[in-house]
């Protein structure tokens, strides 16, 4: 769903959603400011929930939470692409500076670990 900014008169948004759910208006204005600032990277993730019940007896035979689906298209949850890697080898001397540049912006929380390899990949 779009934010209200960004929706035509017909979209649904999150405005319109929290509304429908829940009645108590200081409930809706907290949970939409929750959506707008502290959860805007959280918004792009989703799990989605299976339940199959038995059309006999309606009993519940199954539930499965998918693991965390994220939108590719937010700058939060982007694969990390790098355009330029230099060098490409190096030695267990060291002695050489390691330049990496990505392609979108790195998350703060992005720390990168070198590892050295011999031709058996030990």
């Amino acid at each position: 769903p779009k934010t209200q900014e960004r929706s035509a008169s017909g979209d649904l948004t999150i405005n319109k959603i929290v509304k429908d759910r829940i009645s108590d208006p200081d409930a809706i204005k907290s949970i939409i400011e929750y959506y707008r600032k502290k959860a805007l990277p959280d918004s792009k993730k989703a799990k989605i929930k299976m339940e199959i019940y038995s059309l006999e007896s309606n009993i519940l035979l199954s539930s499965e939470l998918s693991s965390t689906v994220f939108d590719k298209g937010s700058k939060h949850h982007q694969p990390i692409e790098f355009c330029h890697v230099f060098p490409l080898r190096g030695c267990a001397l060291g002695g050489r500076k390691v330049i990496m540049v990505a392609e979108n912006p790195i998350p703060k929380d992005v720390v990168p670990k070198f590892f050295m390899y011999d031709y058996e990949g030990k």
